[in-house]
């Protein structure tokens, strides 16, 4: 069924709506821009990103914790995560399946860090009692 130009879905939203809702959902200036400063922004064109760049000053990780229970790690993650993202403009979240003396261990880290960040944000860890350390992880980063 056709609707000026667009086709209707099974739900009666056109395409043309759903892409409008899409849009408006989106934070678009955000998305574009994460990890980069001001000048960083006017001296690229629009829609450019320098991954290289993010990769160099983002490699720094920081770990919160290794448990053998996957359950205990997510609500350890989940209440460190507000401490690390009051300190960080970007965290990226994750825990990691290891091995460690033959047994399971879930690793939470925070990755996407500067080198200054992922300090910053071991010492509010450590000052609410918690346990952390930085690393550069060297999937993230280029040098």
């Amino acid at each position: 069924m056709k609707s000026g130009g667009w086709a209707k879905d099974e739900s009666g939203l056109t395409t043309e709506d759903e892409l409008r809702t899409l849009i408006s959902m989106a934070d678009a200036d955000r998305l574009a821009t994460t990890g980069l400063t001001p000048d960083d922004e006017a001296l690229m064109g629009e829609g450019d990103i320098d991954y290289e760049k993010i990769l160099a000053e983002r490699g720094w990780s920081i770990q919160t914790g290794a448990y053998r229970d996957l359950e205990l790690a997510q609500n350890e993650m989940n209440s460190t995560k507000p401490v690390v993202t009051d300190v960080a403009r970007i965290a990226i979240n994750e825990i990691s399946e290891t091995t460690s003396a033959g047994k399971q261990v879930f690793r939470i880290r925070f990755n996407g860090l500067t080198e200054d960040e992922a300090r910053a944000a071991c010492d509010a860890v450590i000052d609410g009692g918690g346990d952390c350390f930085a690393l550069r992880n060297p999937a993230l980063s280029k040098s």
